[in-house]
């Protein structure tokens, strides 16, 4: 059994987050692992081998750890569809919703857009985009 189970759970958390952050591995395979960990731990406890059932809940903690980094590296679909347009000069419709001047002198819009327009194409969709200008004059 272990000493203090509350500190080794959370360690191991906290490691599957570090490990998640470094090394992204997909939600259906954490899953799969999940499982699989799962049900080593039940035959472990009806097999009563407490010393391979705390090592395998131990690890249960860990790809938890994972499985809640996982929002924080992937896109959400509404920007993988956009992913073509990335890093490319675009035109971009819409309405100013906001207007915060910055200390630095920049202002921050808040924009409505109806559309994205590219030479070759254009995107009928709608949404809010944050846009920086360091010399709006």
């Amino acid at each position: 059994m272990l000493r203090r189970p509350v500190a080794v759970l959370t360690a191991a958390y906290a490691l599957g987050i570090v490990g998640g952050r470094y090394f992204p591995v997909s939600q259906q395979c954490l899953y799969g692992v999940g499982i699989c960990v799962l049900t080593a731990v039940m035959v472990c406890v009806f097999a009563h081998r407490v010393a391979v059932g705390t090592a395998m809940v131990v690890l249960l903690a860990a790809v938890l750890g994972v499985l809640a980094y996982v929002p924080f590296h992937t896109l959400p679909a509404s920007v993988k569809q956009l992913d073509d347009w990335l890093h490319k000069p675009v035109v971009v419709e819409g309405v100013v919703k906001h207007v915060e001047p910055r200390m630095s002198g920049a202002l921050r819009l808040t924009l409505h857009y109806d559309s994205i327009e590219m030479p070759e194409d254009q995107c009928l969709v709608s949404g809010l985009v944050l846009i920086t200008l360091k010399n709006p004059f």
